[in-house]
C-alpha cells in the first residue's frame, strides 16, 4: 500500500538487505586489495562512502515518517540497518573464508611475517617470531571467530555512527523553515 508507514524494525531491515550487499562487495574488494592495490584504493573510497549511504537511508526513513521521527526510532533504524546488514555480509565472509579461500588467513598471515623480516628494526622482527607461533601453535582464528569479531565491531561502530547521523538528518528541515 503507497504511503504505509512501516516499523523501524522492517524499514531497518530493508535497508540492511541493501547494505549487507554492499558490505558483501567491500569485504570482497578488500580480500581482493591484498593482491592488487587498485582494489585497496576502491576499499577505501567504499568505506568512505558508509556514512553517506546510511545518511540516506535514515533520511529517507524520516521523510517517510513526515519527518516527525524521534531521534531514537532513527538511532535504532540506524542499528538495524547495521545488524541486518553484517549478518548478511558475514555469512558471505563466512562461506569465502571456510569453503572458497580456508587458507586466506594463513596465507595473510605467512605475508605479514615475511613483511616483519624483510624489516631491519628489532621490534618487526619479533612481531614476524610471535606471528610464526600463532601459525605453529594453532593459534590461527577460525573463519566464524573472524566473522563473528567482524558483526560486532560493525554493529557496535554503525551504533555510534547511527546516533551521530540521527541528531544531523533533522537539520536539513531545520534550515528549510
Amino acid at each position: 500500500m503507497a504511503g504505509e508507514l512501516k516499523s523501524v524494525y522492517k524499514r531497518g531491515a530493508e535497508d540492511g538487505l541493501r547494505f549487507g550487499i554492499y558490505l558483501s562487495v567491500l569485504y570482497m574488494v578488500m580480500i581482493a586489495g591484498a593482491s592488487y592495490s587498485l582494489a585497496s584504493l576502491a576499499a577505501f573510497v567504499m568505506i568512505a562512502a558508509v556514512p553517506l549511504i546510511v545518511y540516506r537511508f535514515l533520511r529517507r526513513g524520516y521523510v517517510a515518517e513526515y519527518e516527525t521521527s524521534t531521534f531514537s526510532s532513527m538511532w535504532l533504524h540506524g542499528i538495524v540497518i547495521f545488524f541486518c546488514g553484517s549478518m548478511l555480509a558475514g555469512v558471505v565472509l563466512l562461506v569465502y573464508l571456510r569453503w572458497i579461500n580456508p587458507d586466506f588467513v594463513v596465507n595473510t598471515l605467512q605475508r605479514a611475517i615475511e613483511l616483519y623480516d624483510s624489516i631491519d628494526v628489532p621490534q618487526a622482527k619479533e612481531t614476524a617470531k610471535v606471528l610464526r607461533q600463532v601459525i605453529e601453535q594453532k593459534l590461527v582464528p577460525t573463519p566464524i571467530e573472524i566473522v563473528a569479531q567482524l558483526i560486532w565491531l560493525a554493529v557496535f561502530s554503525g551504533s555510534l555512527l547511527s546516533m551521530i547521523l540521527a541528531l544531523v538528518v533533522p537539520l536539513r528541515s531545520k534550515k528549510k523553515q
